[in-house]
């Protein structure tokens, strides 16, 4: 496989000139001229899919690409949908991706997610290349290549017993890291101009003063969160150069993090309780925009606890407790302000 054959399907998100990006490029490509199993980790928002799917085209094989994402399933639903069903005594058959994948490949997001039992299911697989359906003793042969996908909890899940170290260590042969948007600053440009020029048929293009605001931001959803960002303001900016002062109000919020001692006479402590965690994100190097009107702060600061609290609540499955350790507070303090601003659960 050529160079030039490799770079003409790289994602997006894959191109660029930062070392991280390019070393994650250098590991595909060669993985793709094996038969190893992968396992791709990353932050929310890094498209494990999309990289999952490079991997597959890139290796050539003649079948497709089968995905399956745990998240938010139960253990019988997971089973299914996986295994599939063959219990003759009430009719009932289904043929589950690993079926559907013999000879191809079978992409697995979330997969610290998944059930023991299914977890010894795959370690069979993966040992003997054998299973058997939900309801049925007899097994049947299927050669896949799996490929996995986590956020960065491996480790937690191996130590808390959620996850079997016979399975990782069977199916993760390969680790591949896709480096979040906070660490390609060199790239950044080139991002944001590669997807305008996908997302628009139009000559639009967005000022450098925008492109150095939004490059300090922390961006927890990567690179989905940019081409959201991205679409939006293309959408309702009806302009040929897009401003520092098309960006969303929210945007603006996520800048106003740095609290000096004026700004604290204006709230009370339990308010300031979400800013450190953010700091920390930030190196405490956030510049701050004051719109030509001036604001509210205390009401730009109630609004960005509120986006802060739903981003983490969203990204730990409403698990109040993991919230609140992801935004460095207790879970009382975190209860308390979910009551205030009139989150449920």
């Amino acid at each position: 496989m050529t160079a030039s054959s490799s770079a003409s399907v790289m994602p997006l998100w894959l191109q660029g000139s930062s070392q991280s990006i390019q070393e994650l490029r250098a590991a595909i490509t060669k993985l793709a001229n094996s038969t190893l199993s992968a396992v791709l980790i990353s932050e929310a928002g890094c498209f494990r899919e999309k990289v999952a799917a490079c991997l597959h085209e890139l290796s050539h094989v003649d079948a497709p690409l089968f995905s399956f994402d745990c998240a938010g399933l139960n253990h019988d639903s997971i089973l299914n949908q996986l295994f599939g069903v063959e219990d003759k005594i009430n009719n009932i058959e289904h043929q589950g991706l690993i079926a559907k994948a013999n000879g191809a490949t079978l992409f697995i997001d979330n997969f610290c997610q998944l059930p023991l039992p299914v977890q010894s299911k795959f370690i069979r697989l993966i040992k003997y290349g054998s299973y058997s359906p939900v309801g049925c003793f007899n097994e049947y042969k299927s050669q896949i290549r799996i490929i996995l996908g986590s956020d960065d909890v491996i480790n937690d899940a191996l130590h808390q017993g959620r996850l079997l170290p016979e399975f990782y260590y069977l199916a993760a042969t390969i680790p591949l890291r896709i480096p979040s948007l906070r660490e390609r600053k060199d790239d950044f440009t080139f991002l944001v101009k590669k997807v305008l020029l996908e997302i628009t048929d139009h000559n639009i293009d967005v000022s450098q003063e925008l492109i150095d605001h939004i490059s300090m931001l922390p961006w927890y959803g990567n690179y989905q969160e940019l081409q959201n960002l991205l679409n939006r303001l293309v959408l309702l900016t009806n302009k040929p150069i897009i401003s520092l002062q098309d960006l969303p109000r929210e945007y603006m919020l996520k800048t106003l993090v740095s609290c000096s001692n004026d700004t604290a006479d204006f709230l009370n402590n339990e308010d300031l309780d979400l800013l450190p965690s953010v700091q920390n994100h930030t190196n405490n190097n956030i510049v701050s925009l004051l719109p030509d009107d001036g604001v509210n702060l205390k009401d730009m600061l109630a609004e960005m606890e509120i986006e802060l609290i739903k981003q983490a609540l969203d990204k730990q499955d409403s698990v109040v407790s993991r919230a609140a350790d992801m935004l460095g507070v207790r879970r009382t303090t975190l209860v308390e302000k979910m009551r205030k601003y009139g989150l449920g659960k």
